[in-house]
């Protein structure tokens, strides 16, 4: 490979890796299979798994504000945010709350909460 066929893969490399992580592009080819092993959140018997979309994430520090506002609820045990997916996974105790009161919660930090699919 030439000097500048070097540069050049090198230059596309480099543009691939930042479009990925500011969310444009996969920063890898196996990018699929990155994100299915991506951590879940998991309930024992006696708690609940419940799921949402929010459209509104777009960025990590918008999971960690999704996960601090969902925080707030005690009820909350577990909580797995997605960023490419916009999908956020929790783990609750019904005993001490439901997927609405969740939502609210995340509401309140100022995001918009779908139901999950």
């Amino acid at each position: 490979m030439s000097t500048g066929g070097r540069r050049s893969f090198c230059a596309r490399l480099l543009l691939s890796i930042l479009a990925a992580a500011i969310g444009l592009a996969p920063a890898s080819p196996n990018a699929a299979a990155e994100q299915a092993a991506a951590p879940t959140a998991r309930a024992v018997p006696g708690q609940v798994t419940t799921s949402y979309v929010v459209p509104t994430i777009t960025c990590p520090g918008c999971a960690a504000r999704i996960k601090a506002s969902a925080k707030k609820d005690p009820g909350v045990l577990d909580i797995v945010v997605d960023v490419s997916t916009k999908r956020v996974t929790v783990v609750y105790d019904p005993n001490k709350t439901d997927p609405e009161r969740i939502a609210e919660a995340i509401r309140k930090g100022g995001d918009t909460v779908l139901p999950g699919k």
